[in-house]
């Protein structure tokens, strides 16, 4: 039996962003100069790339339409790498 896998119309990439942190709640003193940052790695399609936002998505059905999108402003980006270019053919694979 052949499965049709959905066209890989997005290039699938890995970004690596800050995220916001939120610090010890609760009474803090005075001169509690901690701070962290929050590095997330995330995988997706890259479905928007606009000059101040990336869009990614985590899935991607037969018809191109997307679910699980979460958008990234690009000041918070670090690195993103491309894993997989898109294509436009369609692919199967035998079951």
């Amino acid at each position: 039996m052949k499965i049709k896998i959905p066209k890989q119309i997005f290039p699938i990439v890995e970004i690596l962003w800050e995220d916001i942190f939120g610090q010890d709640t609760g009474w803090i003193k005075p001169g509690h100069n901690e701070i962290e940052s929050c590095i997330i790695s995330s995988v997706g399609y890259l479905v928007v790339d606009t000059k101040d936002y990336i869009v990614y998505a985590s899935d991607l059905d037969k018809d191109g339409e997307t679910n699980g999108r979460t958008q990234i402003p690009k000041v918070n980006i670090k690195h993103i790498k491309v894993l997989r270019k898109a294509k436009n053919e369609i692919s199967s694979i035998s079951n």
